[in-house]
Parts: structure tokens; C-alpha cells; sequence
């Protein structure tokens, strides 16, 4: 075993292995710094959105976010970036809105880069997205022969379909 020091500045550390035929093995550990936040919010919004909030207290002006998500069916991708803050004396709060979510579990972190390039990473939230209990549709009026309507669902359920006239008026 040989002595390795990591350090903030350089968190990540490659090595290679070799076994007794002389075949070598590349492999590398990432060792993140905890982000340290004053709070860290998913809010699900309607039609497959969700906004996230989070709040920091010290961080320096060239610290940028990343925000990164993990799908049902995928590893964890970045979405984009986050520089700007509104600040509230010393806090500084930060808001970024996801949406074209599909139905099931999503996960959602922050990566924080520093001037240096150091990133360190939140601890991931979930969310659970499902299929809003209602949704309105506008069709233009009047319709002919030609006119059709279709609806798809994520998953087998019940639909409810009501009609109404250009006053409101359930038909």
C-alpha cells in the first residue's frame, strides 16, 4: 500500500493494478467534499415540472452550481448551470425549474464548483412524479367531421371526460 494524501484541491485519485501475469487494471475513486447547504428543496410542479430551491450561507462569488438528475431509467446527467443568486443579507437563495419529467421517481443533486474546479456534491433528493389528477384541453370551436381528440396516459387508469360549450357549460 503506498501513502496518498487527496486533498480539496485535488479530490480525485487513479490507479493501476497489476496481477502476477502481468495484466493491469485501470480503476479511479472519486472523493467529493460534502456540499454544505442552508437548505435544499424539490418542489413538483404540474404537467411533469419541478422546481428546485436551495439556500447557501458563505459561499464565494465564483462558486457556480450544477444541477445534475437521475431518471428511473438512467445515471445521474447534468441539466445545467446555476450562477445567479437573489440575496437576502447573508444568505444567498438559488432557484432552477426541470421540466419534461415522466412518471416514476426522479433524483436530484447539486454539484458546487469552486474557481479551482473543485466540485462538491449534495446529498441527492427525490421526488415522485405522477400523473396530474386533472388536466384541462382547450379544442377549437366548432368542430367538423374531420376533428379528433386523443388522450394518452402513462398508465392504465380511469379518465374522466366532460364537454363544454364556449360559456362553461357541461354539455
Amino acid at each position: 500500500m503506498l501513502p496518498v494524501t487527496i486533498t480539496a484541491a485535488e479530490p480525485v485519485l487513479t490507479a493501476t493494478a497489476t496481477d502476477p501475469l502481468g495484466n493491469t487494471s485501470e480503476f479511479g475513486v472519486e472523493i467529493v467534499l460534502d456540499l454544505e447547504l442552508s437548505s435544499f428543496t424539490v418542489e413538483t410542479l404540474s404537467f411533469g415540472k419541478a422546481l428546485l430551491n436551495w439556500e447557501t450561507e458563505g459561499i464565494e462569488p465564483t462558486t457556480y452550481f450544477e444541477i445534475e438528475h437521475k431518471s428511473p431509467t438512467q445515471d445521474f446527467l447534468k441539466l445545467g448551470e446555476q450562477k445567479e443568486y437573489v440575496s437576502l443579507n447573508q444568505s444567498k437563495l438559488y432557484q432552477f425549474e426541470v421540466d419534461d419529467l415522466g412518471v416514476g421517481k426522479h433524483y436530484f443533486r447539486l454539484v458546487q464548483v469552486n474557481e479551482g474546479g473543485v466540485r462538491s456534491y449534495s446529498k441527492s433528493l427525490e421526488r415522485e412524479i405522477t400523473q396530474d389528477a386533472s388536466h384541462q384541453i382547450w379544442i377549437p370551436n366548432p368542430l367538423n367531421s374531420n376533428s379528433s381528440l386523443r388522450i394518452m396516459v402513462q398508465k392504465s387508469q380511469s379518465v374522466d371526460i366532460s364537454l363544454a360549450d364556449m360559456s362553461g357549460k357541461n354539455l
